[in-house]
């Protein structure tokens, strides 16, 4: 049933954007669809309605009885408020009388099981600060404590790793190019000259030699 539209039966309309009953898949894109008038009329077999003002006279089965709440709350604070339950200040209320309160308060189903036996249950209740809770914060607090210092330890010891390794092979490179500056030297100076007296003697030498 469509809202604005006066009509007992169905009407086909062209639908756009931001309309109910319509949703475009591109921009600007509109469709004619049949919608329901939003009169009601012999065809409609069941109506969700809610109550907003009550008049003067009850309405049979409806207004006359109170029927009561099946379930409770299951938030802490929401069961508090219910059973106006003091919270725990340390001094007159303890922690552990405050959390005895408020399980001992909630709200319990019965039924009978298949067997004749009358069952009950109750909610989880949950935003329970206990004592078991605020154990295990604080266990994960220092595991997560414990974990940031591994890290930062072993962040500390790559960077040192790091700077020594950066540190020798800097020394290598400083080496190599040192041996390769000399090599380049040596082969860049010209060969060594006898002296010339040593000459004129050899050359003596030859000249006694008797003839072949």
């Amino acid at each position: 049933m469509k809202q604005g539209v006066l009509v007992k039966g169905r009407v086909r309309l062209l639908l756009g954007k931001n309309t109910p009953c319509y949703r475009p898949r591109r921009n600007g894109e509109r469709k004619r669809k049949s919608v329901r008038g939003c009169i009601i009329g012999p065809d409609i077999r069941a109506v969700h309605l809610v109550i907003i003002k009550k008049g003067e006279k009850e309405i049979a089965g409806l207004t006359d009885t109170v029927s009561p709440r099946r379930l409770g709350p299951k938030r802490a604070s929401k069961i508090r408020r219910l059973f106006a339950i003091p919270k725990a200040d340390g001094k007159t209320v303890k922690k552990a009388d405050e959390i005895a309160l408020i399980k001992k308060s909630v709200v319990r189903r019965t039924w009978t099981a298949p067997n004749a036996k009358l069952r009950n249950k109750a909610p989880k209740i949950q935003r329970l600060i206990t004592e078991e809770r605020l154990r295990r914060k604080r266990i994960y607090k220092k595991e997560k404590k414990s974990r940031w210092e591994k890290t930062r330890k072993a962040v500390e010891e790559y960077s040192k790793f790091l700077a020594d390794w950066k540190k020798k092979q800097q020394q290598r490179a400083n080496q190599a190019k040192a041996a390769a500056e000399s090599a380049a030297t040596q082969a860049a100076k010209p060969p060594a000259t006898k002296p010339a007296e040593k000459v004129e003697k050899k050359k003596e030498k030859v000249e006694k030699k008797p003839p072949v």
